[in-house]
């Protein structure tokens, strides 16, 4: 049947409106408990919508990828699927400082907000504080 993101896409978004969508939408269901929901939107979302290999990259140009990432890190360890968090979240990416970090990886100055560098050091601190909640 028709879901969510095909609903999206068939509306006549551009690509970035429908990762837009995407990630607020799999956010919305990360908040709702709806683990499994929220991770099938973020990966879409990671992906453009479609279905593309596992091996796909995110594109440092977007500028939801880093908080897609870390939204879907923590679906993913809702989900008890930690191999695929720490995957997509290396550690080595989580002991530096969010704004030294993000003002690396992104060149575009509208990109560096100061609402969300906010949102990313939010997102940032809930990751680690779920994954080392485990104690693994």
């Amino acid at each position: 049947g028709p879901t969510k993101y095909l609903a999206l896409k068939n509306s006549g978004m551009t690509d970035g409106q429908l990762r837009y969508s995407l990630v607020a939408l799999g956010g919305m269901e990360l908040r709702k408990g709806n683990f499994q929901t929220a991770i099938e939107l973020l990966e879409k979302a990671r992906y453009t919508g479609l279905k593309l290999p596992p091996s796909r990259t995110f594109t440092m140009t977007d500028r939801t990828n880093d908080i897609c990432r870390f939204l879907l890190g923590i679906a993913y360890i809702k989900a008890n699927r930690l191999d695929d968090a720490d995957r997509l979240m290396p550690q080595d990416r989580l002991k530096s400082d969010i704004s030294e970090s993000v003002m690396l990886l992104i060149s575009d100055e509208n990109h560096k907000h100061p609402l969300r560098l906010n949102i990313l050091k939010s997102l940032r601190e809930e990751y680690i504080s779920e994954r080392s909640g485990l104690n693994l």
